[in-house]
């Protein structure tokens, strides 16, 4: 993650310098914040990927800028695209122009990885069995007993797990400052930890700009 940040750092410091006025990649005005997003890990081929993933965004589609996450608005840089490698992105932008937003700007880059855990599980129960007797004259007799008998489960667990870095870009610097790490709380088995992490970034956001006021 911290090549990424440094390849982002530098890129983008290129991007917001030479930025110009342009209407067609101006924000909304009514955002008190911004935020974009940038994964790069084993699903993106270690590539970086600009954007919101898809289950990202179907999430943001539905529940984004809303309670108490209203005005933290997603700056799509991708052109209505789930995602964008961030150096077509750049080669884009060389051509064209791009203005800052005008209210605090910020970014998740993050990765997502599939982890593999073993466990093993005891447990013992009581189990019936038939036995014959037959004593010293010849005589035979039936009956039953109980015995304990230990049974042990084993095997893998796979779930994703997601982490991450938020920074805020500062203007003055023409610089992103790193704000704190990002780690999602959900062990998820079948599907991408990405969105529990954007949630968490978001609030993340929320709470740095509360602390600025």
């Amino acid at each position: 993650m911290d090549t990424l940040l440094l390849l982002l750092i530098t890129l983008s410091a290129g991007i917001f310098v030479e930025a110009q006025t342009s209407p067609n990649s101006s924000p909304p005005p009514t955002c008190k914040a911004y935020f974009t997003v940038l994964e790069t890990d084993e699903v993106t081929v270690g590539l970086p990927m600009l954007g919101l993933n898809a289950p990202q965004l179907s999430w943001y589609s539905k529940h984004g800028n809303t309670g108490k996450l209203a005005g933290i608005c997603y700056w799509d840089l991708t052109g209505n695209r789930s995602q964008l490698s961030l150096a077509e992105f750049i080669s884009r932008e060389k051509s064209g122009s791009l203005q800052e937003p005008d209210a605090p700007l910020y970014i998740i880059t993050w990765g997502e990885s599939l982890v593999s855990q073993p466990y093993s599980h005891t447990y013992q129960t009581q189990e019936t069995s038939q036995v014959n007797v037959t004593d010293q004259n010849g005589n035979t007799s039936s009956g039953t007993v109980t015995v304990p008998v230990t049974h042990t489960h084993s095997g893998t667990k796979r779930y994703y797990v997601a982490a991450g870095t938020l920074q805020r870009w500062d203007k003055k610097t023409q610089a992103f400052i790193p704000v704190g790490p990002l780690h999602n709380h959900n062990r998820t088995v079948f599907t991408s930890a990405s969105t529990s992490l954007l949630k968490d970034g978001l609030d993340a956001v929320r709470k740095a700009e509360e602390s600025q006021k």
